[in-house]
Parts: structure tokens; sequence; C-alpha cells
């Protein structure tokens, strides 16, 4: 078979270059094998010699020959990703598919610019004084905000929403009659419940909602001026119920009124006849632009060889062999237009399901425990779909069981725990079949170790941020004690489920001193030096703004102190271009170097616009020495890659739109600020440079190191920033599921479709800890806090095998071992223990000690002294601290919330409330008020993903209430007329062996006077003792200032409940 005629395909770029260049490698040694030094190499080639001779009658110089040609023509195989495979086709026929023939692949740039424009352009027109479609609207934007009208619309516009399937299909609509069928049954039991059950006013509660539904099956309901309302949770089957049936159609009634409502499909119905005109425009002047997105790739030619028979005929002839790679990652689309391809020729199927395969001509490797990839539209259904159909037509089944990476210390726990907990169900989860591995253990100790962390000193369990402080610090400590020749960095790895708290394992390996480098997403953007890189180009782009100037003033490029930027701010000299006065209190140092950067940034912007993006980009980096003074401030050579890469992007930027310095700049704040670009710091040009690498469990997916620790088993496994998918297209069924977020309002479709993504997304998390525990080849560290995780957690996946204490266990804690047949070496680590985060278990055997018993039990009796004095000291404290209550709840002993009907009745709410009235305050501008219920939607929706089960619609009415009224109060007024310098000023500095740390709600100045202002949403009381302690909070807020600015402040206290201010005198606080 000629290479040409060959297709291999993988997910990504690195894979299939690394196909190449095994094959090439493989091709070379049968031409040269004679001469190889390798034996082991030198006999695969040999082999393969024997092979072709004996298989298919071939000499060796027949081989010889075809491989030779081969190797010429490699650079003509089509031996790359799907989705590049897909481009070429839609090359080939360009009008066929109904694209422009000098189409350019548009990574999500060219979509953003164009919605961008065209959405804005499109709402002036639908919401201008002659609105078309005016009553519509009105109707609509009752209860949706436009936040939502504008995601929705992003979501329309996207390839892979097929219009014709939005909303209920035919089943779903069956599916929604039966379940409310099943509603009115219940509410005619005629035994009483008994005892304290609330299951009839739960039923009662209830059938508004079911009649709600029954009715918007025929026809959506008008769209009221108010919101519905929340129902509260299930009850438990009452007991004197047990001999009625109902109870699992209560279940499913319940589990349907809490997801949505007639009202809610409704909303989202009419919500969609007013943006899909606009969705169906915008696809258009899309494809006119001569742009495809990586979906419309897939999907464009699963649409052309589906349809047109023809080009399928014509593609099947001009291949003899598909070979796909990691198959249980494709997408549906993906699958299904490689089956087609596959097809007999003179065969055109109407769907996949019946294509008859070409005997020999699909080859595909796939392994379903891997299978990780769900929210990149990888499904089970439809892998194990494709299988069988190959299956029956008599596929022959290679089951590939050795590892050729692990050792028996590490497979044997791996097959103990997996046997017991993937059970194969269609569609679902592959049935698992036990590892061979790559060698016998070696005797010592357990090669795989779970690793524990408690504090046997505190009533609670652990908080998570200081289980993942303890882990780290024992992370980093193992890896100081145990880095040597035999053991680089580069061969250890840290792999993370989620990078939320990447910072917290980064900080301890800075603090031992050991390199590192990130291949995690979602933390380009994040990363200081891309910041302040940025902020240097803002500032050569626009020298008036003063918030990138302020950013880049911090840098290591300038330095420049708190205190002097302040100074500056006060000069209004926020500015490279203006020479400050001796006023504003500058060094001579922070003089000079403000003075030679604002001139070779008078000379750099002279090139802006009048060279290539990236050649500018290049320039600035060149001129200014960022990338070395960043590089040696931050993460060294990680720090330089990342700059690297962002010279890239403006090079891609260049080349593929012709962005201006602008355009750049803007696209850069926007990824800063959008969690679901995933951006992962830059690969070091240098793979062979010695650093721990650092990762997610998917990117560390087909990879391998010596040493793996699995860290944080305790957290959640679902990815994403906590918000819920606003848009799900269904492959069983076709179906698009659509949800307005900010309004909570989900349509039935959403609804059912979310109901089979649960059972997924768990054995998914089964699939994604079995790929963390198969990346190491000699050591495994599984770490987390020896309290029972979340329902959707490792450790919780560990607790089913005894592999994890369980809650409520009647053993203590320290009695508990993992089940022996699993295999897992086991340490609990006490924190009440000093040092125990840090320290590390010896490897190596010890010559035992000589005990003196009287002088150990005198050792143990002054650290038991040293360790009850460091228990009760606290080195960190706030000036909240003197009140007794956690920042911001505006609670206390002596303060309860206020029992207003309707208002919140617990301390939990009030501390909400008061954190919503925060968030609300950070961004209110006094001067010229906003929209106060779109920033009350926006602080709910950041809070609900901490407190999701708090009542959010009652804590916004509350806060609503108190922020009405306190904006038509003088004491608002009189914030409009001041400086404001600050909101939520966080601040740090030490006080008589202690650290002070807290925030400044406001620090404004009034009349030449600088003020401190705490705003307090708890009921004004009479003044008592709490009057003391205020001042004592006020006088930590003015030494913060003092000490930060060199300035004195005066501290206020403002009741939003009543607008009044009082002024809190601070002589002789301390």
């Amino acid at each position: 078979m000629p290479i040409e005629r060959l297709v291999a395909l993988t997910f990504t770029n690195k894979a299939a270059g690394e196909i190449k260049q095994r094959l090439a490698s493989r091709l070379s040694d049968l031409l040269v094998y004679k001469t190889l030094t390798d034996p082991k190499r030198q006999a695969e080639a040999q082999e393969r010699l024997k092979d072709a001779r004996e298989r298919f009658g071939r000499t060796e110089g027949q081989v010889q020959a075809a491989a030779q040609e081969a190797i010429s023509g490699m650079a003509r195989a089509m031996i790359g990703t799907i989705h590049h495979f897909a481009a070429l086709v839609l090359k080939r026929y360009p009008l066929e598919a109904g694209v422009d023939p000098g189409f350019q692949v548009d990574m999500g740039e060219g979509f953003a610019d164009l919605f961008e424009t065209e959405w804005n352009i499109w709402l002036a027109q639908e919401l201008g004084e002659r609105a078309p479609r005016e009553a519509a609207w009105l109707e609509v934007l009752r209860l949706a905000s436009i936040e939502d009208l504008t995601q929705l619309a992003r979501d329309l516009c996207q390839d892979k929403v097929r219009f014709e399937n939005i909303g209920l299909s035919p089943e779903m609509k069956a599916q929604a009659r039966r379940v409310v069928d099943g509603f009115t049954p219940l509410t005619r039991i005629g035994v009483p419940p008994g005892g304290s059950s609330k299951i009839r006013e739960h039923l009662a509660e209830l059938k508004p909602r079911m009649e709600s539904i029954a009715r918007v099956l025929d026809e959506p309901l008008p769209i009221p001026a108010e919101r519905e309302a929340l129902l509260s949770k299930a009850k438990t089957w009452p007991k004197a119920w047990s001999a009625q049936a109902g109870e699992s159609e209560y279940q499913r009634c319940c589990e349907l009124a809490s997801a949505t409502s007639g009202l809610q499909e409704s909303l989202v119905a009419k919500s969609v006849s007013l943006v899909l005109p606009f969705a169906r425009r915008f696809r258009e002047l899309y494809r006119r632009r001569g742009l495809v997105s990586n979906d419309g790739l897939i999907l464009g030619v699963w649409a052309l060889v589906l349809k047109d028979f023809a080009v399928r005929e014509e593609l099947k002839g001009a291949y003899d062999a598909f070979l796909i790679d990691e198959f249980q990652d494709t997408d549906p689309a993906q699958g299904e237009m490689l089956l087609l391809l596959a097809e007999k020729k003179g065969g055109f199927a109407p769907s996949w399901r019946k294509v008859e395969f070409a005997p020999g001509k699909l080859f595909i490797v796939g392994d379903p425990k891997q299978s990780i990839y769900r929210f990149r539209g990888a499904d089970m259904r439809a892998y194990d779909g494709f299988k069988d159909l190959l299956k029956s037509q008599g596929a022959q089944t290679c089951r590939l069981r050795r590892s050729f990476r692990s050792h028996e210390g590490i497979v044997a726990p791996v097959n103990a725990v997996f046997s017991q907990l993937m059970e194969g169900e269609p569609g679902l989860q592959p049935e698992y079949a036990d590892i061979i591995p790559s060698a016998a253990g070696e005797g010592g100790p357990p090669r795989t170790r779970l690793i524990l962390f408690h504090d046997s000193s505190a009533a609670k369990n652990l908080k998570a941020d200081d289980a993942r402080e303890a882990e780290a610090a024992w992370i980093a400590a193992r890896i100081a004690a145990h880095h040597g020749p035999d053991r680089p960095y580069k061969d250890m790895a840290l792999l993370l489920r989620k990078t939320t708290s990447l910072e917290i394992y980064l900080q301890a390996l800075k603090d031992k001193g050991i390199p590192y480098a990130v291949e995690a997403d979602k933390y380009f953007y994040g990363a200081q030096e891309i910041l302040d890189f940025t902020n240097l180009l803002r500032v050569l782009d626009d020298s008036e703004d003063r918030a990138a100037a302020v950013g880049l003033m911090r840098s290591p490029l300038l330095g420049l102190t708190d205190q002097e930027i302040y100074g500056l701010a006060r000069a209004k000299c926020l500015s490279l271009d203006r020479t400050p006065p001796a006023s504003a209190g500058l060094s001579a140092r922070s003089l000079s170097l403000l003075g030679d950067l604002g001139r070779m940034a008078a000379r750099l912007r002279t090139f802006a616009g009048r060279e290539p993006l990236d050649e500018f980009v290049s320039r600035v980096l060149g001129e200014t020495f960022l990338l070395e003074l960043c590089a040696a401030a931050y993460h060294h050579e990680q720090t330089a890659a990342n700059l690297g890469k962002y010279r890239r992007l403006a090079r891609r930027a260049n080349e593929s739109r012709g962005a201006t310095l602008k355009e750049f700049i803007a696209e850069v704040v926007r990824s800063m600020g959008d969690d679901s670009l995933q951006e992962g710091e830059s690969p070091l040009a240098d793979e062979q440079f010695d650093a721990v690498r650092i990762l997610s469990i998917h990117k560390a997916k087909g990879l391998e190191y010596g040493t793996v620790f699995v860290a944080d088993m305790g957290g959640r496994t679902s990815r994403g920033g906590g918000g819920k998918a606003t848009c799900r297209v269904d492959w069983g069924s076709g179906r698009v599921g659509l949800r307005l977020e900010k309004s909570r309002a989900a349509d039935l479709a959403m609804t059912f479709i979310e109901q089979g993504e649960k059972a997924r997304e768990e054995a998914e998390a089964l699939r994604l800890l079995y790929v963390a525990m198969t990346r190491a080849k000699d050591e495994l560290y599984l770490l987390g806090s020896a309290a029972p995780g979340s329902s959707a957690s490792f450790s919780e996946f560990l607790l089913r095998v005894d592999g994890w204490p369980a809650k409520d266990s009647l053993k203590p804690l320290a009695d508990f071992k993992p089940n022996e047949k699993l295999g897992l070496g086991f340490e609990l680590r006490d924190l009440a223990r000093p040092g125990a985060a840090d320290a590390v278990a010896a490897t190596a055997a010890r010559e035992e000690p000589v005990l003196d018993g009287k002088a150990l039990a005198e050792a143990w009796s002054g650290r038991f002294d040293e360790g009850k004095g460091l228990a009760a000291s606290h080195v960190f404290t706030s000036p909240t601290a003197y009140l007794k209550e956690a920042p911001k709840t505006g609670l206390t002993e002596e303060s309860e919330p206020p029992a207003r009907a309707g208002g919140v009745r617990s301390r939990e709410d009030a501390a909400l409330v008061g954190e919503l009235c925060h968030r609300v305050l950070e961004r209110w501008d006094y001067a010229v008020p906003g929209d106060l219920d779109a920033l009350l939607a926006r602080a709910g929706t950041a809070l609900a993903r901490r407190h999701p089960s708090a009542s959010w619609d009652g804590l916004s009415a509350e806060a609503r209430e108190i922020l009405n009224g306190f904006f038509s109060t003088p004491a608002a007024r009189e914030l409009a007329g001041c400086e404001i310098l600050g909101r939520e000023v966080p601040f740090v500095f030490p006080r008589e062996g202690k650290v002070v740390r807290g925030s400044i709600d406001l620090l404004c100045r009034r009349d030449g006077k600088l003020w401190v202002v705490d705003y307090k949403t708890d009921a004004r009381r009479k003044k008592t003792a709490k009057s003391s302690a205020y001042r004592r909070q006020g006088a930590a807020y003015v030494e913060a200032v003092r000490r930060s600015l060199g300035e004195e402040a005066g501290f206020k206290l403002i009741h939003l409940r009543d607008g009044v201010v009082e002024e809190v005198p601070l002589a002789g606080a301390t």
C-alpha cells in the first residue's frame, strides 16, 4: 500500500508528530538493521522482516524497497489530527460543502469579533425607537436579562446547534406527560402521613409547578412580572405510606419541578424566538467572511459525506486504510464521519448505523477506561455503538492488557481498586479488565501510598485549603529529599483535578527552591508576567490608561512602593509621560527609573501602527528588558517561555486577521476574564529542562513519570468554574437543551438531558481517577484530607472499597488502615504535631537507637507543653477579631438578624446578605448610579457557587431593599461628593508578634481629609461595649493606611439599613 493512501489520525499535533517520528524510525531500521548498535532495535527489525516473509511472501529486498518508498512519501502522508484531515477535505470540495475556497480555520477570535460587532448593531435595532417586536421583548425582559439573551445568542450561533433540534422531541414530551400524569394520584392518597411529615404541604407546593408543565406542553405560557416562588426540598416518603404506591413517582416529580417549570420553558422558548433570527444571520455573515470553526470543520465534512454520495464515493476511493488512535475520545460527529468513509465501494448508507464496512479498511485503537473528554463531546454511548457495529460485521478485537509503563507495585493496587469499582454498563462504563504489569514487584515498601492529613487538636475536619497546604508542604519536602542524579525533577509530576488551588502547591515548591513547569489549562493568562507585559502594551497604546500604569509601576520594570504610587495618584501623575513633583515623595532611584521608562515608551510609540503587530511586540520585549526582569523575579525559564508564547500569539493574530495593537490587547484582556478559555502555559522550549511537571489529569493522559503525586483527592472532580452549562447538545436524541443562567430558567429539554448527564459524569470521574493512577512508572502517592470528600471526589471512590476513612466509622481515625487487599501503603499525618506536614518518611534502613526512657518522657512532656502553647496562639488576626465575628457579617453576640416577615432569619443568611451588599457597593458609582439588579444578579451568581443551597431570591430581595433605602439617604449623597481612592482594599502588617490582615470597605477623601469607611448591615443598636470594639477595629484600619500611605485618616461606620453615619473616635484605641 503506498503511504499516500493511508490515513492515520489522532487528536493532537504532538501525538501526530510522534506517530510520524516512530514510523520513520521503524522504516529506517529495516534499511540499516545490520548496522544497528541497539540489540533491541535490531531484533525488532529482523522480526518484522521475518513476519513480512512468512505472512506476505515478501523478500528482504522487496520490504526494503517499500520502506524506502514510504520514507520518501512521508511528507505527503495523511498522518495528522482529525481536524487537519477535515480541513483538507473541505479545501478539496469547497463548493460542495458550501464554504469559501480560501477559508481560514477560526480558533475563536474571529467569532468573538464578529459577534460583538453584529450583536450590538442588531440589539440597537431591536430595542431602538422603532423596535419591530417591542411587545415580545418587553414580555421576555420582565424576567430575562440582556446578559442571558446575549449568552443565548452566542450559544445559538455555534455550529454544533442545529436549529431544528431546539425544544422538546416527541419522546421528551411523552416523558414529561408521564411524570405529570403520575402526580395527580399522589394528591389522592387518603392515608394520613403521620408524625411530623410535611409531605402533603410539599405536594401542595408542587401542584402549581406540575400544572404549569402540563399546560406548556400544549402552548407557551405568558411571562408574569414576578418570578415564581422557590421550591423547598423534597420530603422523605412517610413510613405510614410504605404500603402506598407512588414513592418513585414523587421523586420524579420533585426532580422535574426543582429543575424547571412551565414558566421557565416558556421564558426560554420566547427568548429563543427573539434571538434565533440573529443567529441565522450571524452564521451567514461568518461563512461569508471565509471563517470555519473547529466544530464547523467536523460538521461540514460529516454533512458532506452523509448527503453527497458522489463525494463520499470519491473519498472512499482515495484511501485504502484508516488508522484512528485514541478512538474513545472521538465525538459522535467525528466517529460518524470516519465510519462513512470506511464504507464499501458502491454503498450509500443513509446513516452510520447502516454502513457496511470494506474489509480491512478500518483499524481503530482505543481504551474506553481512559475516555475522559466528555466536555469536548466524547460520548460512551457513541463509542459503544460504533464498536458494536464493527463487531457485528466481524471486526477482530485485540485486547492490549500489558502495561509497558508500570511495575506490579503500581498495577496491583490499580487492579484491586478498579476491578471492584468499574462495572460494565453499555453506553456508560466499560467492563474492567486487569492490567498485566511490565515487571514483577521488587519487594520492599509499597510503591503506591495513601497519605492522609488531619488535625487531632481541632474539633472539626481540616478546611480544604489547610489540607492542601499540608499536602503541598509534604510533596515539596518529599521531592527535595529524593531528587538526585537517578531521580531528576522532570521525572516527577504533580497531578491536579483542577487548577483553582494551583498557587498553594506552587508556593510550597518555591519555598523549597524546586524548579517546576506548569502545563495546566487556564493558567497562562493569569501568570504575573503576562499581566505585566499586557499592562506595558496598554500603556504604550494609551498613555492615559491609569489602571495599566499602576500595574506597570508595581512590576519588576519599575518596582515602585505603594506609598510612591499613592503619592503619584495624589499628584495626578499616574502616567509615564508626566514628571512627578517633589510632593509625590518618590525616591531618587524611582524618579530616575520612571523618567527612563517614560522616554523609552515615547520612542516605542513611534513604531506602534507602523510595523506589524508581532514585530512591535518583539521590539518591546527586546528593548525594555521586561523578559529578563520578569524571569529573574518570577519563575525563570517558565516565565521566559510564557513571554515567548505571548509573542507567538501576537504573530498569529497578525498573520490570521491583521489585528492592530488595540485589538490584540482587547483580545488578551477579554481572555483574562473568560473562564471558558483553556490556554495552558507555554511548554518550556527545552523539554529536557529539569523541572517538576505540574499538570491537570487531562493534560497528563498519554504521559508517564517515575514518581506521580495525585493531590487533593477529596475535592470535587467536575470541571468548569462552577456555573451551569447554558447549552447542551445530546448525541442520543440530537436535541438541544438551553438555560438562561442569570434568570435561573432551564427548558425541559435541558432538564432531561442533564438527568442523563449525572450518571455519565460520575462514570467519567472514575475513569479520570484511573488515568491519574496509571501515569506512574515507579512510585504513586495519593494525598488528601482524612475527612471523606464530596460525593463526586476520588476519595469517595476509595471509600467504597474500604480505602478511605468513613465519616460515620465507630473506629478512631488513628486505627484506620486501608483494606489490605488494595495493596496500598498508608501514612496518617497529624498536623497537631509540629513539622508534621514537612516531615518525610525515611526510605533507607536506619540503625535502631538505644532509648533512654526517662529522657524520652521528659522530651515528650516538653513537646506536649510546646504544642499546647502553639495551638493556643494565633499568628494571624484581623481587625474584626475584636468583634468576635467573621468579617462582613455585621453580626455579634449582641446582635441578631432582623426577624421581619420575608427577611433573613439566620446568622448564615444575614452574613450572605451582608456580602451581597458589599459586593454591590464595591462596584457602585455613587455619582452616576448604575443597574442595581444587574449588580445583585452578578454578585448572587458568584456567591451561589459557594452556597448553592441558600435561598437567593429572598436574600437578593433583602439586599435590594437595604441598598435602595441607603441610596436615598444623605450618607449616599455625601459619598457621591467624595474622591474614592479604593474599595475592598486588602492590607497586611505585623504588630506585637502577630500578623494583622483585613480589607477596608472604602477609602475616600472629603475636604482634604482621608477617611476609612466600614459598611454595617446589621440593625443599629444603642451604644454598648461594642463601640469600644469598633474603635479597636478602626484603629487597625487607620494604622494600615498610615503604614502604607504615610497619612493619618479618620474612621466612620455607615449603617446601611438606616443610612446613619457614625464617626468613631480612635483616641486611646489599641
